[in-house]
């Protein structure tokens, strides 16, 4: 299912009570173009509903890719037309359809999100007329989108009915034929509302046929009463439209049913059971298909009877699947805990003992054709370990493994010589030509070792900084463990601490012969990035990925080595075989970024923003690579619009100044200069209001670029700006301030700063020194000084993005173009 919980705002005044028991109500509404609401409640005032999870995508993600062709969007149109004709006819009114709520999955299209406008106006505990009346009236014009709201709705008129929903319809449905929104020219908020209540859509493509056509325009009518008076005639009209021979008309009742998604297909199973809190399982052939060498495991059942060894459980599946991860036998969907953590479960821990109906939810969450359970008992002074593999397809129990004896004073032991038989049982189940293939993986450590090293990776994507004295303290407890070293060093790079990395880098480097090959490879693409090689790093990728031919993380770093040195086709392929909005993979935003960073370098820009507006739709509160690819294009109302929503965000985050930074840049280098004047004036009064705090690196760094982007050089003055406190140490703010210097004709002090930067000695930040002085040499009009510079900071190639103020001034230099162009 979908959990969705309303933000706080929509909250404010609600009767939780109320709003659950609209919910309820709404929640009868079955049909096949319908997603059904199942059950609602609330979490510390906050209300929280459910409806089953489509697998397919929106409507929203299928026009980033272009309009539709005319049968296609017939159908679309017909099966969204008939959801609102049965909720019409049941009273519901959905008050905001848009192509986002519009899902297209086994064919068909369903609407999502029915009954929850009445739902949240029932449920205001304000009386009418009573002094927060006016708050009900607002709350009902929020809960529609601007973009798509009948002008009456729009108006906040009381008497605002299905009429609405109509004109919704009427928008989406050009949408879908036009392949851009009926008032796309719309500069603003406030323009695209005045558009609403005064502005008649350009006609639509001739392409479309004319019966098609007037039915829309009908539909986008200002005034309710000249719309259709419901869907069904909306419906009709779209049964006897004159289409083109191959265009589907409406498809009948009994044929609808027939496409209903297999996912909504047990909806009316799931509705019966929501209410009770019984868990569903979803039978074969009616969940997502489960891949045959994909596995998972499960939380291992503790029956010793001994409570002290409970973390054991959890302990023995993570070591499991981490080995299996680099053995290349399987993929690795991970384990029962990590999906929990990721919200792909209900926090269950799915224990060894568990029911095979547990194992087969847990496979269906996981898309895993096999699931690996277990359990460990206590004999002794020893602890006995088995292992369980389960067909999710046959669901049959195809093989077991073990007992597996280890002393209890070092369990670990026992679950590593489990994991080697796990993994050369599993090798000749899943393929005969894998028997007998040997771990990669270091020695098992210590157990309270190897606690420590989970409690390090549990906060190496949510607290950066605390997971470090997690992996010293791992790697202290046990001398022998060395894997806790290697994330060491990937964490203090992350952080910027480049010469802790590469001392603890130095120093694992004398015992490399201990490390697998895998670890080896691991650290040599670490101590790539601390010491600026990005071929070396490309190397190590590919060794990664070669002694773990089935890691998700391996092929990770082997697709973000192939950017940095301009392989963007490669890239491609790795980040694509790594199926970015599906399976196991941690950090998988910034894995759906770099899969768009990889079309950008290729030119393909209407491919990186349907990647980032599908990675926007299914994990929200990113932009991935939206703005670079909005600007890149030149879709100016959209990109301005993305830019107004993110310095919208409250708190002290720089991310406005960083987006629309690269936007100029991208702006520029692209050849839509007219449209760098609104961003700039943007930036200029977000950095008014926003001014770096004195000793914030970080800001200071984001606003001097800013500053560059704008064309403010007065602003980077020494020494009274506060932006050069610590200038001196960061390379980068040095060259930006020589670029500054260079661009209001103070040629010598520009000169100064890179006679300075080239001065440096530093082993660390060689390419930051480098580009910076490129910068400077490009400000003063050294073009091929500059390009020099610059490629002896990078080698022979290159994948970036195009947002930096270098890319500017090259952007017509032949040699910098030919430089830029895709190897591979």
């Amino acid at each position: 299912v979908v959990v969705k919980l309303l933000a706080p705002e929509l909250a404010a005044g609600l009767s939780a009570e109320r709003f659950e028991r609209e919910i309820a109500l709404a929640a009868a509404l079955q049909h096949p173009n319908v997603v059904p609401l199942l059950t609602a409640g609330d979490v510390d005032g906050l209300p929280w509903y459910t409806m089953p999870f489509v697998e397919g995508e929106s409507l929203r993600a299928r026009l980033a890719r272009g309009p539709l062709p005319v049968g296609e969007a017939v159908k679309v149109l017909s099966d969204v037309a008939r959801a609102l004709a049965y909720a019409h006819g049941r009273g519901i009114v959905h008050r905001d359809v848009k192509p986002d709520n519009v899902l297209l999955s086994g064919g068909a299209a369903v609407v999502a999100d029915f009954g929850i406008a009445k739902a949240l106006s029932v449920s205001k505990t304000r009386a009418p007329g009573g002094p927060g009346d006016g708050m009900l009236t607002q709350l009902g014009t929020s809960l529609g989108t601007p973009a798509y709201m009948a002008p009456e709705q729009a108006a906040g008129d009381p008497t605002t009915d299905h009429r609405a929903d109509l004109y919704a319809w009427g928008v989406v449905a050009y949408e879908c034929l036009a392949g851009h929104h009926p008032f796309a020219n719309a500069t603003s908020p406030q323009a695209l509302m005045a558009a609403h209540f005064s502005t008649a859509p350009a006609p639509l493509p001739k392409a479309v046929p004319r019966p098609l056509a007037a039915l829309v325009e009908c539909c986008l009518a200002k005034d309710p009463a000249e719309r259709p008076a419901t869907a069904a005639e909306v419906l009709a009209e779209l049964d006897g439209a004159n289409l083109p021979r191959g265009a589907a008309r409406s498809v009948p009742w009994h044929e609808g049913r027939r496409r209903v998604p297999l996912a909504l297909a047990a909806a009316v199973v799931l509705l019966s059971v929501a209410w009770s809190g019984v868990r569903v399982v979803r039978g074969r052939g009616a969940g997502p298909v489960l891949e045959p060498k994909r596995v998972v495991v499960a939380t291992f059942e503790n029956r010793s009877g001994d409570r002290a060894l409970d973390p054991l459980g959890a302990m023995a599946a993570d070591w499991i699947a981490r080995g299996l991860a680099n053995t290349g036998v399987v993929d690795v969907a991970g384990t029962s805990a990590e999906l929990a953590s990721r919200g792909a479960r209900d926090g269950t821990a799915v224990a060894g003992g568990g029911g095979r109906a547990e194992l087969m939810a847990l496979a269906a969450d996981a898309r895993a054709g096999i699931v690996i359970s277990g359990a460990y008992y206590r004999q002794g002074d020893s602890v006995l370990f088995q292992a369980d593999f389960t067909d999710a397809i046959t669901r049959t129990l195809v093989q077991s493994v073990g007992p597996i004896s280890a002393p209890a004073s070092r369990p670990l032991d026992g679950i590593e010589r489990l994991r080697q038989r796990v993994a050369g049982s599993l090798a000749a189940l899943v393929d005969s030509s894998l028997a007998g293939l040997a771990g990669v993986t270091s020695q098992p450590p210590d157990a309270d070792a190897y606690r420590e090293f989970l409690a390090g990776e549990e906060r190496m994507y949510r607290d950066l900084p605390a997971s470090v004295p997690h992996y010293v303290r791992a790697a202290a407890l046990d001398s022998t463990y060395l894997y806790p070293l290697v994330r060491l060093v990937n964490a203090l790079i992350s952080m910027g601490r480049y010469a802790e990395a590469d001392s603890v880098g130095r120093n694992l480097t004398a015992r490399r012969a201990r490390l697998s090959a895998y670890e080896q490879a691991y650290l040599d693409y670490m101590l790539a990035q601390v010491r600026d090689d990005d071929q070396a790093g490309y190397r190590a990728g590919a060794a990664m990925q070669r002694a773990a031919p089935q890691s998700a993380f391996a092929a990770y770093f082997r697709g973000v080595g192939a950017m940095r040195v301009g392989r963007p086709f490669e890239a491609d392929s790795v980040f694509g075989a790594l199926d970015p909005f599906g399976g196991g993979l941690r950090g998988r935003t910034t894995v759906i970024t770099n899969f768009g960073r990889a079309f950008h370098a290729l030119g393909a820009y209407d491919r990186q923003l349907a990647v980032a507006r599908r990675g926007q739709h299914q994990y929200p509160g990113r932009l991935y690579g939206e703005v670079d690819a909005l600007a890149a294009i030149g879709r100016a109302p959209e990109l301005l619009a993305r830019l107004d929503m993110a310095a919208s965000i409250q708190g002290g985050s720089d991310l406005p100044a960083r987006l629309m930074t690269t936007a100029i840049h991208e702006l520029r280098f692209h050849g839509h200069a007219d449209v760098v004047p609104a961003v700039r004036m943007r930036l200029i009064a977000w950095l008014a209001a926003h001014p770096p705090a004195v000793g914030d690196e970080v800001a200071q760094r984001d606003a001097a670029r800013a500053l560059i982007a704008a064309e403010r050089w007065d602003r980077l003055q020494p020494p009274a700006a506060p932006l050069t406190t610590r200038v001196a140490d960061n390379p980068e703010l040095l060259g930006l301030q020589g670029v500054a210097l260079a661009m209001r004709g103070e040629r010598a002090g520009a000169v100064r700063v890179a006679t300075q930067l080239a001065a440096q000695r530093s082993p660390y930040y060689r390419q930051d020194r480098l580009e910076a002085r490129a910068g400077i040499a490009a400000a003063l009009g050294d073009r091929p000084g500059a390009f020099a510079l610059f490629k002896e900071a990078y080698g022979p190639g290159v994948g970036f993005a195009h947002g930096r103020w270098l890319f500017d001034r090259l952007r017509d230099y032949p040699p910098f173009l030919a430089y830029l162009a895709p190897q591979g």
